[in-house]
């Protein structure tokens, strides 16, 4: 299990630098970020639209769907889509295109943090950063594997059901 997680650390690395990047880029154009706030949220919704599809693209079942509907409940409490997207970098180990899902969440990122420019801090980052981790600590538990491949339809829904109430908070400014 320790050698399935250190596979995934570049991963991790490069969404951390994403986010880092995004930062960035706010802290370089602050008075663009303010007139551009309908392009980035086409970026966002855009990356989220395309992650959707390529999920979609793998099957849609059963256990997809009772995966949606617990995304759906699991969004109304929690709108930190880096929790969605650590629970897709941790399914990238059976089947999810990594170098997609690495550039998907790096385009997703700079949009995000140029809308998110008024609450953007160290400690938004360091929570951003953390609610990622979050999933691949399950990839420590040693019967994790088996049970994440058995199931990860159902997880694969709750990140298209939690990205339902991200695409709307991007509309509506939460």
């Amino acid at each position: 299990m320790m050698g399935l997680l250190i596979g995934k650390m570049y991963e991790i690395l490069l969404v951390m630098l994403s986010l880092l990047a995004g930062w960035g880029v706010v802290k370089i154009t602050r008075e663009e970020v303010v007139a551009g706030r309908k392009y980035f949220q086409a970026i966002c919704l855009g990356a989220l639209l395309i992650l959707t599809a390529f999920i979609l693209v793998q099957g849609l079942s059963w256990m997809l769907l009772i995966g949606v509907l617990l995304g759906l409940g699991l969004g109304l409490m929690l709108k930190q889509p880096y929790f969605y997207f650590g629970l897709l970098g941790m399914m990238t180990a059976w089947g999810f295109s990594h170098d997609g899902f690495v550039l998907l969440v790096g385009v997703f990122s700079i949009g995000y943090c140029s809308l998110s420019h008024y609450k953007l801090s160290w400690r938004w980052l360091g929570l951003a950063g953390l609610f990622f981790l979050v999933p691949y600590v399950f990839l420590l538990i040693p019967s994790s594997a088996i049970f994440f491949s058995f199931y990860f339809s159902i997880f694969y829904g709750v990140a298209i059901g939690g990205f339902v109430h991200v695409a709307r908070g991007l509309y509506s400014g939460t």
